[in-house]
């Protein structure tokens, strides 16, 4: 997640192989609350600017469309 999520700007990173890391962070998340708003508004942004739903629905024309295409025997 690395290539889209920036710790402490557009999101929070956590050990996803530690319970108690995935655990302290939500905590310390509902803890800040409304203060964690400019990292929500960031979040939002980015994922918009990289990931509209026009981009998505036309990469998947395209897998559509070599998928449909006849294969050689």
């Amino acid at each position: 997640m690395r290539e889209v999520i920036r710790h402490g700007e557009n999101g929070l990173l956590v050990d996803f192989c530690s319970p108690t890391d995935i655990a302290t962070k939500v905590e310390q998340a509902l803890d800040q609350g409304n203060s964690l708003e400019p990292l929500r508004e960031s979040a939002r942004d980015s994922i918009l600017g990289k990931y509209r739903v026009a981009q998505g629905i036309e990469r998947y024309r395209e897998a559509m469309r070599t998928i449909a295409r006849p294969q050689p025997r």
